[in-house]
């Protein structure tokens, strides 16, 4: 008599689920170096005019939080935007400020379809709200400027709403920065910042 098997529904869901989100970070991480970019030729030189300018004081939050992203590119994945305002040197090992190694944070608005597809009714199905849809993320990357290498740090993926859906700390190995990537034109911009002006995370404005 053949004997049936009796299936742990517990780690099946959560197998399932480790696998899914092992398979976004993998995902994610070929979407940001996706080489078919579209640069935006007047959003690429206001990327890198690092001139002080003088803004209007911002009415809403919703203003404020629009006035700390520059856009970067754009492709056929979504529209990049990096923050200006917190570009930081590292430490090294003796606890002094290293402007070899800078890290940024980066925000990318969604516009693939089935990238979208997948994230509202597949990995984050269970967690968007009856009016939400998953928009954006917002990540830190380190950027070994020498080198030319890179490596996430952290991935925070949101709701239309603003809401946080994910929290992922990826803390990926150095990676080669590869050529006609968004990668590289992150790493480019950031070639342009004048070194007085960066300081440690820690470090007091």
């Amino acid at each position: 008599m053949q004997k049936t098997s009796i299936k742990n529904t517990e780690n099946t869901s959560f197998s399932q689920k480790y696998y899914l989100h092992k398979y976004f970070v993998i995902l994610f991480a070929i979407f940001l170096l996706y080489p078919g970019s579209v640069y935006a030729e007047d959003a690429q030189n206001d990327a890198l005019n690092w001139q002080i300018s003088v803004l209007p004081p911002a009415e809403t939050a919703a203003e404020k939080e629009a006035l700390r992203w520059t856009q970067l590119m754009d492709n056929s994945i979504g529209i990049y935007y990096f923050d200006k305002n917190r570009i930081f040197a590292t430490k090294d090992p003796f606890g002094n400020t290293d402007k070899n190694i800078l890290q940024v944070d980066i925000k990318t608005f969604f516009v693939n379809e089935k990238l979208l597809d997948y994230f509202n009714m597949t990995l984050y199905a269970a967690q968007l709200g009856k009016d939400e849809k998953t928009a954006y993320c917002v990540q830190t990357l380190l950027f070994n400027m020498h080198g030319k290498l890179y490596r996430e740090l952290k991935t925070d993926v949101y709701t239309d709403k603003g809401r946080l859906l994910a929290e992922t700390a990826t803390k990926s190995a150095w990676k080669p920065i590869p050529e006609h990537s968004f990668a590289e034109l992150m790493w480019q911009t950031l070639q342009q910042v004048p070194l007085g002006q960066l300081k440690r995370e820690d470090e007091n404005s």
